[in-house]
């Protein structure tokens, strides 16, 4: 009877040994699975909350803000305040901006209506790189330092080119408000965009270059290029 019991308490004594770490063990990963639940949860909170913020600073335009990116469009709002007439077209608008209309056209001279953002300085040296390949000459609005009335330099260079080339990628304002100007204007005009994201509906119909890198962007304003000064000459 004795051995029994001995033999007994024996086995719960092993028994004790070999289940005690294997409970702790699970514990601990119990715990572990717990917090990493908690990471993940406060991990997806805080990536909501990121986002939410972002379109917060989108939606929420400070008058600094929406000057900086619509510039362009305010500037010409307050040449022309205080001197509407009962006139119009274009050469009504660019006099009161201040613009030489009897300007003569640069048969050499292409611009470029483009963000004056640095993450687009790559693309405009492609180009002025193809457009100076062809023989002919190029700038964009901030080549030349003004200190002010940049919009009316704008205008004058419009006015002054044979050919406009508009970057509508990222669909900047100024860059629309330019285009139409240009086309008010009658000028030959080559859309260009990195994707078919940055078009926007009520133009995504019209002849875009679409390009995926800068060789794409160059071969197909060169043969824009060759084929807009052909037709010109007919």
């Amino acid at each position: 009877m004795n051995t029994n019991i001995d033999l007994l308490m024996t086995l719960m004594v092993i028994l004790a040994i070999v289940v005690t770490p294997l409970v702790y063990i699970a514990l601990r990963l119990i715990r572990l699975a717990e917090k990493k639940t908690d990471y993940d949860s406060d991990k997806y909170r805080l990536s909501i909350e990121d986002q939410i913020a972002g379109l917060s600073k989108q939606l929420t335009y400070s008058s600094e803000r929406f000057e900086r990116v619509n510039h362009l469009l305010l500037d010409s709002q307050k040449a022309a305040s205080g001197r509407m007439t009962a006139s119009s077209g274009p050469n009504v608008f660019l006099r009161e901006m201040g613009v030489d209309t009897d300007i003569s056209i640069d048969n050499d001279f292409v611009f470029v209506l483009t963000p004056f953002h640095p993450e687009f300085a790559d693309s405009y040296i492609a180009i002025k790189e193809a457009v100076m390949s062809m023989g002919l000459r190029c700038s964009r609005g901030d080549d030349v330092h003004m200190s002010s009335n940049i919009l009316q330099h704008i205008l004058q260079e419009i006015c002054r080119a044979r050919l406009i080339v508009a970057d509508i990628t990222s669909r900047n304002p100024n860059v629309y408000y330019e285009l139409g100007i240009a086309q008010a204007l009658g000028k030959p005009v080559l859309l260009i965009a990195r994707n078919t994201k940055d078009l926007p509906f009520d133009i995504s119909t019209w002849r875009v270059l679409v390009y995926h890198s800068f060789t794409d962007l160059q071969q197909g304003l060169r043969k824009w290029l060759t084929q807009t000064l052909a037709r010109r000459k007919e």
